[in-house]
């Protein structure tokens, strides 16, 4: 027996690139699970964290990174069920 129901996971960045470090993240789910972000710089070194937990399936963070100079920045997204990695740029 297979298990062909697929995970649906929407994740979004906007505005990207951001003139001002301010930006969003949203995202849907199909089922409730944790999350975490992690927004990383190119040296690899975390300058961001946020956790929330396990009973939403919709989440939406605003972030303020002005302090950041412009360059190019990942943002990992974790859940128990894989990660992800998208690109944020700041001017």
């Amino acid at each position: 027996l297979q298990n062909t129901t697929k995970e649906r996971t929407k994740f979004r960045i906007y505005p990207n690139p951001t003139k001002n470090g301010k930006f969003t993240i949203a995202i849907n789910m199909s089922k409730k699970q944790a999350v975490s972000l992690k927004v990383y710089g190119m040296g690899n070194n975390t300058v961001l964290s946020t956790k929330k937990g396990t009973e939403k399936k919709d989440y939406e963070f605003l972030y303020e990174l002005s302090q950041l100079p412009g360059g190019t920045y990942f943002v990992l997204f974790e859940t128990p069920s894989g990660d992800q990695v998208h690109k944020l740029v700041i001017e």
